[in-house]
């Protein structure tokens, strides 16, 4: 009975001892990404065509969305699209966003928008939108 029980402690030990050890979970690579600082925060739109939102830094990865809104919505009465929702991965975005030096640059369409087109809508006077950024 000795012997059963030093190799059940035998065991228990060197399972708690692996499964302790982060670093044999996880690689390099998914533990730099697991330090990188995740940004969660808002801006209110101004209306003007090209709005910079500063950040600590240039984000790697970037998700914006109006708050309460439909991200993609095809107006019918007006034949063109609203896009209220973005994604930017480095330096390459869907359309309306891109990188800036200070944090990253929304756009806002302004004027008229052609039937079959789609109106840009990440910086509409009032409107609050929510960001996701890992830096």
């Amino acid at each position: 009975m000795d012997d059963f029980n030093q190799d059940n402690q035998k065991i228990d030990t060197a399972f708690g001892q692996h499964t302790g050890d982060e670093t044999l979970h996880l690689s390099q690579t998914d533990r730099q990404w697991l330090d990188a600082p995740f940004l969660v925060g808002s801006y209110v739109g101004d209306g003007v065509m090209r709005k910079v939102v500063p950040l600590a830094g240039t984000p790697k990865f970037l998700l914006v969305s109006q708050e309460n809104s439909s991200p993609y919505q095809f107006d019918t009465s007006v034949q063109y699209a609203f896009q209220r929702f973005a994604v930017l991965f480095g330096n390459k975005g869907t359309n309306g966003i891109e990188a800036d030096a200070e944090g990253f640059a929304v756009y806002q369409s302004v004027g008229g928008t052609s039937a079959g087109g789609t109106s840009i809508c990440l910086n509409e006077s009032g409107k609050t939108y929510w960001y996701v950024a890992l830096m």
